[in-house]
């Protein structure tokens, strides 16, 4: 479920990168500013698309593969050696 919280922290962290990165670059403040509310808009949409792709494709991986996925046995993951 989407909540504010969820959609505002991408949208801020496109504008902060974006709105720095563009400041130093090109010492514009104008210039800065409407790029990082461009990649503010462009970082939400990502999110919502991302998000409506997991609820649509994988929201149901734990009916479907059990409560809890667990790694095959004969995967190491650094464990000891093979």
């Amino acid at each position: 479920m989407l909540n504010p919280k969820k959609v505002v922290m991408p949208a801020v962290l496109g504008f902060v990168l974006s709105f720095f990165i563009s400041l130093i670059a090109t010492h514009k403040f104008l210039v800065s500013f409407v790029r990082g509310i461009i990649f503010a808009v462009a970082f939400a949409v990502l999110f919502f698309l991302v998000d409506w792709l997991f609820n649509r494709f994988l929201f149901r991986w734990k009916e479907i593969y059990g409560k809890k996925w667990k790694p095959h046995r004969h995967y190491n993951f650094g464990r000891g050696s093979c």
